[in-house]
C-alpha cells in the first residue's frame, strides 16, 4: 500500500553553509530512486566504495557519505533516474582508478547551501524536495549546482523513521 505525505507548509533552512569542494570516490547508478534504499545497493555501492578507500589509504577520520539525485521523477521516467553514491576521502589524494574501473572520482562542488534535515525514509525526499524548493531562504535563488544530499546514519543499523538526512540546495544571492 502506497502511503503519501505532506511536510508543513513551512520548513526552515537548518542552516547556510558555505562549504569548500569535497572530494569523493562515486559509483553511479541509472534506474529507479527506491532501489537505492535496498539492502543490495547499500552492498553494492557504499561498502564497494568504503572497501575501496580503506584499501588505498583515502579514508577520512569519520566515514561521510553523500549522494547525488539528478534527476526529478516529475519529469524523469524511474529508469532513467541518475544517481551518484558517494564516500568523501581525503584531500590532495588523487586515486589513481583504472579507466575501466566502475568507481570514479570527482569533487563535490564548492558554494553556497541552505541545508535542510530530513529525518525517515528516503522514500519521502521527493515531498520534503517539493516543499523545501518552494520556500528558498529570503533574497537567495537556486544555484546552478547540484542538490546534494549527506547521510548521517545508514539503515543498516538504524531503523527507517530514524534516518537522517541533510539536503543541501545550492543557492546564490
Amino acid at each position: 500500500m502506497e502511503t503519501s505525505h505532506t511536510y508543513p507548509s513551512y520548513i526552515s533552512p537548518y542552516r547556510i553553509v558555505e562549504s569548500e569542494t569535497i572530494p569523493v570516490l562515486f559509483l553511479s547508478y541509472i534506474g529507479n530512486y527506491d532501489t537505492c534504499s535496498t539492502v543490495a545497493f547499500e552492498t553494492y555501492t557504499w561498502d564497494c566504495l568504503y572497501e575501496y578507500a580503506k584499501e588505498n589509504s583515502l579514508l577520512l577520520d569519520k566515514e561521510d557519505y553523500w549522494g547525488i539525485a539528478y534527476d526529478d521523477t516529475d519529469i524523469t521516467s524511474l529508469e532513467k533516474c541518475r544517481f551518484y553514491a558517494c564516500i568523501a576521502i581525503q584531500k590532495g589524494i588523487g586515486p589513481n582508478l583504472p579507466l575501466t574501473s566502475p568507481i570514479k572520482h570527482m569533487d563535490l562542488p564548492q558554494g553556497t547551501y541552505a541545508v535542510y534535515i530530513h529525518q525517515g525514509d528516503y522514500a519521502l525526499l521527493d515531498a520534503f524536495y517539493e516543499t523545501i524548493l518552494k520556500q528558498l531562504p529570503q533574497f537567495y535563488s537556486l544555484g546552478e549546482t547540484p542538490i546534494l544530499e549527506h547521510y548521517l546514519n545508514s539503515p543498516t543499523d538504524t531503523d527507517v523513521k530514524e534516518l537522517l538526512t541533510e539536503v543541501w540546495i545550492p543557492i546564490v544571492k
